[in-house]
């Protein structure tokens, strides 16, 4: 299998594990704000898009453990949950915030 297909069939495993579990997660809405690091939990990977919504384009995966800065942007919500934008290692994009943690907490 190629490179380019792995990343296809990671991604879309990614994004089914997202939809499969979404609406089961302890985060609760307003918990998380501009400025504060956060890491990756909740799932092996999530996936960082270029926009907020669970259609919008994956950009890279994070996996789980990563620390991250929530940028100082509006956050997002739609049907499917709450949208933080970050940046990870250069890269804009965002993030679905019920797979997030506080650091510290």
């Amino acid at each position: 299998m190629s490179d380019k297909k792995k990343d296809e069939v990671a991604a879309t495993c990614n994004q089914d594990a997202e939809e499969a579990v979404q609406f089961n997660l302890p985060v609760e809405e307003g918990s998380l704000s501009a400025g504060q690091m956060c890491r990756v939990a909740f799932c092996s990977g999530l996936n960082l898009r270029k926009a907020p919504g669970m259609h919008s384009p994956v950009l890279q995966v994070l996996p789980a453990g990563t620390a991250l800065l929530i940028d100082p942007l509006e956050w997002v919500a739609d049907g499917t949950g709450v949208w933080f934008p970050v940046t990870i290692d250069g890269v804009n994009g965002f993030v679905n915030g019920q797979y997030l943690v506080q650091i510290g907490c």
